[in-house]
């Protein structure tokens, strides 16, 4: 079936099934990956280059432009799944945080560089 894919849990939801979503997606995890990638990393960055004593202009920025996930978690979470560290639903969640914050990331760096000045 073209246009439709399927997310880990087992029950059918009908609300769902109107973006060709055959089950509802895993949100609990999906939401604490995403949380941890455009709240955790971020701010640690921020922190980071505040405490090496760059002033706010430049520590926001760099910490917008790492508020997504990188290609070594792909590498780290297939490991994770050939060790059966992680599940499907695991998986998913990185799958779905890798989408959402780099479709996000534009926008938040253009508006770190934005309060730059």
């Amino acid at each position: 079936m073209q246009g439709t894919f399927y997310l880990p849990r087992r029950e059918y939801s009908t609300k769902w099934a109107g973006f060709g979503i055959k089950q509802p997606p895993a949100t609990p995890a999906a939401g604490l990956v995403l949380l941890v990638v455009l709240a955790g990393k971020p701010l640690s960055a921020l922190l980071t280059v505040r405490l090496l004593g760059r002033p706010l202009s430049v520590s926001l920025p760099v910490g917008a432009a790492l508020a997504q996930v990188g290609e070594f978690s792909f590498i780290l979470g297939t490991a994770a799944r050939r060790l059966d560290l992680i599940g499907n639903a695991g998986w998913n969640a990185l799958v779905g945080a890798a989408i959402i914050s780099i479709a996000l990331n534009p926008s938040l760096y253009r508006l770190a560089r934005k309060y730059r000045a």
